[in-house]
């Protein structure tokens, strides 16, 4: 939340606001002036973009150390023999795909937030697809870790094989069990 709007927040009234008003969920965020709502946006997009940045150059940094890792090991693993992917490249896969899946949303998620600032009354369903991209990067980003993560890939199809198999015999009952 933006600590400018604790000061100005207020729960929801049936009265007129100004047009620098934010309408969150629960509240309502009244920025009064221009030079408060403009201010205030910028300086959380640009602490958001530096610190977007800063986690950009943190992965470039762990792709880089895996692929160097992986030059190191080259030749030592009895896995080399086998025409495969190593496993520092499968997880600077998920590094980079995670990354992008984030900077994606957030580059979104941001990008409305500059617009809405060029606006002088903002829609509630601009602020509740914010919410949505804001909170999609959760979902997204297990799925990615699932698919990406050969022991989960195939833990996840064994249970659903299980499961469907189990609601095919006629039992209705939903049976969660964790299984090595």
């Amino acid at each position: 939340m933006y600590s400018y709007s604790i000061l100005n927040a207020r729960a929801r009234e049936n009265v007129t606001s100004s047009p620098y008003t934010l309408h969150l969920v629960y509240c309502d965020a009244d920025f009064l002036t221009y030079t408060a709502y403009i201010v205030n946006g910028t300086f959380y997009s640009i602490r958001d973009f530096i610190f977007v940045g800063l986690m950009v150059i943190a992965s470039v940094y762990i792709v880089y150390t895996l692929l160097q890792h992986e030059k190191t090991v080259k030749g030592i693993r009895s896995s080399d023999r086998v025409k495969q992917r190593s496993t520092e490249y499968k997880a600077s896969r998920a590094v980079i795909l995670l990354v992008a899946l984030y900077v994606i949303l957030f580059g979104l998620d941001n990008a409305m937030w500059i617009y809405t600032l060029t606006l002088s009354d903002v829609s509630p369903d601009m602020n509740n697809i914010r919410i949505f991209l804001a909170s999609s990067y959760a979902t997204l980003s297990s799925l990615v870790m699932i698919l990406t993560n050969p022991k989960l890939k195939h833990s996840w199809k064994y249970s659903y094989k299980k499961w469907s198999i189990h609601k095919r015999s006629g039992n209705n009952e939903l049976v969660f069990s964790a299984s090595k």
